[in-house]
């Protein structure tokens, strides 16, 4: 369900965007040292404990701690101004921003230990700013090894690309790593490893892995409460299995925008050849009074590969379109599965032509989408692409959490 609002949220926001300064801070400890150790405060943090003003959210966010610091005077805005570029990352287990124009203020770091213990003891990387701004044609990438959490005070405008995608074998944003032989894919619902002609099974997550019974399981809850990221597809012998898509979830205080030209992609990579299994989609939760969403909201899986040698199934892709399986290239050859995208949130099975040639990788499964806001539904524009869909049980509307 969608419902479309009066625009005075909307007015607002991008009123706040024509209006304020270009500053941002890199966030970076004092003395040069390396990223925080258990959760150290940054210069500029505000006191272990201390609470945000009074009315500046009006609501708890998911997974972070009654007792985090959510105070911030600085804004933080990605533009070619004070990045000099447009290619930008955050790296979420330092705690450090790519941007070198940046003046100390716009933003506060600390890893903080998520409230829901149900899949264990998870961390994230927490962000906090007044206002966060990614102008167009600027591209955000999130490193590490933890979910990203970005908490703004005020409002959130994405005009550009916030990407938490897994790429190769290599995972990002809290996702999980992808394997290099024959064994299962590293996450909850990581990829069984081809055996026995029968390819590697793709990650799963909301939606299981391809593969038949070698696919990955489902794990992980619509409300996106713990953040975990997608699980990897399989190993086989000479091949790369596609690691899990991250973990992604922005908060702000008064509303929140992706504009048309703005996404968000968590999506699961591709295996590289030899029917390889492809990662599963991570994670999106947005949370603010107003959400608007008129661009990508993207948690894809990745393809599998084929039983030769020279094709990789694609990466999970900032679209509803699924990533293509590697394609046989040879008469017997088998094709990787696609990933799942829109309406499918599992990952497709790998053909097999020829028993003694083997069967493709499977694809990997869905993530999950979250959108929280004050009425429970926020506005989808015409021009929004959400995958996996919000007609399927992969991607939720609901409520934040009272103070």
């Amino acid at each position: 369900m969608t419902r479309s609002f009066n625009g005075l949220g909307l007015a607002l926001a991008t009123a706040l965007v024509l209006s304020g300064c270009t500053v941002t801070t890199d966030g970076s400890r004092a003395n040069g040292s390396s990223g925080p150790d258990g959760g150290a405060d940054l210069p500029g943090d505000a006191p272990q404990g201390a609470g945000q003003k009074s009315g500046e959210l009006s609501f708890s966010p998911a997974n972070v701690p009654a007792d985090a610091a959510l105070a911030a005077t600085g804004e933080w805005i990605f533009n070619t101004d004070t990045c000099g570029g447009t290619k930008v990352t955050i790296d979420t287990a330092k705690g450090t921003v790519s941007c070198a124009g940046q003046p100390k203020g716009a933003f506060t770091f600390k890893t903080i230990t998520q409230v829901d213990t149900s899949q264990g003891t998870l961390t994230a990387g927490l962000f906090v700013t007044r206002r966060l701004v990614i102008e167009p044609s600027m591209v955000v990438d999130v490193v590490g090894n933890r979910p990203l959490v970005i908490v703004a005070l005020e409002t959130a405008t994405i005009q550009g690309a916030l990407r938490a995608a897994a790429v190769h074998y290599q995972s990002n944003g809290g996702g999980f790593d992808g394997v290099r032989e024959v064994a299962r894919g590293n996450g909850p619902g990581g990829g069984q490893g081809a055996f026995a002609h029968v390819g590697a099974g793709g990650g799963g997550h909301c939606g299981v892995g391809g593969g038949e019974a070698a696919g990955g399981k489902a794990y992980g809850a619509p409300t996106n409460s713990p953040l975990v990221g997608g699980s990897a597809g399989g190993g086989s012998p000479y091949a790369s299995s596609g690691a899990g898509g991250g973990a992604v979830q922005i908060v702000a205080g008064r509303s929140m925008e992706v504009s048309a030209t703005g996404s968000i992609a968590v999506s699961g990579a591709g295996s590289s050849w030899l029917s390889g299994g492809g990662g599963a989609g991570g994670a999106i939760l947005l949370e603010a009074p107003l959400v608007s969403v008129f661009g990508v909201l993207a948690a894809n899986g990745g393809g599998g590969s084929e039983t030769g040698s020279s094709n990789d199934g694609a990466d999970g892709s900032a679209s509803a379109e699924p990533a293509k399986g590697g394609p046989g290239d040879c008469s017997i050859c088998g094709s990787g599965g696609y990933g799942s995208a829109g309406a499918t949130i599992a990952g497709q099975t790998g053909t097999q032509l020829d028993a003694a040639q083997g069967q493709g990788g499977g694809g990997g499964g869905a993530g999950w989408i979250r959108l929280n806001t004050k009425a429970g539904s926020a506005t989808i524009g015409a021009t929004a692409v959400i995958s996996p869909a919000l007609s399927t049980p992969c991607a939720t509307q609901g409520t934040p959490a009272a103070r």
